[in-house]
């Protein structure tokens, strides 16, 4: 059995944040996860999720004192039932959330006694990072995050009003299939949005309240962006490298918020070399086809009225239509080597 008291609008507003719903990169609405797991130790209250397309991943960790922890264990959460039932509570009322193994239980004492219980799935059955450390550690000396083995390092830091994204987001509104090209330069930082089926794009330069950009860097993010952001505000604390993830860190008064954005790169174009053999195997087939032709109408020469009739649709046959441009594909955040986070 695992349970907390908490504030019934804390423990909402962190779901909420976790739960991500938002625009895709469609601009359809959706949320990335349907659930997540609440880690519950002694000294330590924390919710680690990441949705299947691995696009984004999501750490909330709440600050001491603002939870009461009773029972260590797990907490599993499916927002379709538990959300609505945390709406039954008033934001200030002190709620106590147990599991069971099989129920999740809801209840407040004051001002007015008031019980909920929702069957829930096993703790097991639940996707989640829960027993995995984040992809990135934190140095507070250079105030950058990175892998264990600097293989990646985010060097560039920005505190920008959350207000910004969503402009960038509304910028993307009239197209099909948004993508969100950053360029970091010379102190400042402009976003394209770009439709990767046409040639539409937009252009905007964000308002930055500081930036420390040791050289240039340029990124293209799309899939979670819209849900990063839909329920962002105040200022948040951003870091990003070239052709790197972004990290969104955003702090509460109850707890902590990081997001971890995957970058997104277009399919690379098939291999020169591999193109070329295929190339040639491809001449090669036609050679034999055009003299297997050349010798049947050589033999029969009263087949040439059918050859006529297949020079004729040869010239009406149409031509090949323009290749469409690459779909974007996400660069698997989960890849970097998990490490420890220091502490700040």
């Amino acid at each position: 059995m695992s349970k907390i008291t908490i504030k019934a609008g804390v423990i909402s507003e962190a779901l909420k944040l976790v739960q991500a719903e938002g625009q895709n990169v469609k601009g359809e609405k959706r949320a990335l996860l349907k659930d997540c797991i609440i880690n519950v130790e002694k000294d330590n209250v924390l919710i680690k999720s990441i949705d299947e397309d691995e696009s984004l991943i999501t750490r909330i960790e709440f600050k001491k004192g603002k939870v009461t922890v009773k029972e260590a264990g797990d907490i599993p959460i499916e927002f379709e039932d538990s959300m609505p039932t945390l709406k039954r509570f008033g934001d200030d009322n002190d709620i106590d959330m147990v599991y069971d193994g099989q129920k999740n239980y809801y209840s407040r004492s004051k001002p007015k006694k008031l019980s909920y219980d929702n069957p829930v799935c096993a703790v097991d059955a639940i996707g989640s990072i829960m027993n995995e450390e984040l992809p990135f550690v934190f140095d507070a000396k250079t105030n950058t995050w990175s892998a264990l083995d600097k293989s990646v390092v985010l060097n560039v830091y920005m505190e920008i009003d959350a207000k910004e994204f969503k402009e960038i987001i509304t910028d993307g509104d009239q197209l099909e299939h948004r993508n969100f090209p950053f360029v970091v330069s010379n102190n400042t930082v402009v976003v394209t949005v770009e439709d990767s089926g046409s040639e539409k794009h937009g252009t905007r330069e964000l308002e930055v309240k500081k930036i420390v950009s040791p050289k240039d860097a340029a990124s293209i993010y799309s899939y979670g962006f819209g849900n990063a952001f839909a329920h962002l505000s105040g200022l948040l604390k951003i870091w990003m490298c070239n052709d790197g993830p972004m990290i969104i860190q955003k702090e509460y008064t109850d707890f902590e918020l990081t997001y971890i954005l995957a970058t997104t790169v277009l399919e690379e174009e098939q291999d020169e070399g591999e193109s070329a053999e295929e190339s040639g195997d491809q001449s090669a087939n036609v050679e034999n086809l055009d003299k297997a032709i050349d010798e049947a109408v050589a033999g029969d020469k009263e087949e040439a009225e059918g050859e006529e009739e297949g020079e004729e649709e040869a010239e009406e046959a149409e031509e090949p239509e323009p290749e469409p441009k690459p779909e974007p594909v996400k660069k698997s955040i989960k890849s970097i080597k998990a490490t420890k986070r220091s502490t700040k």
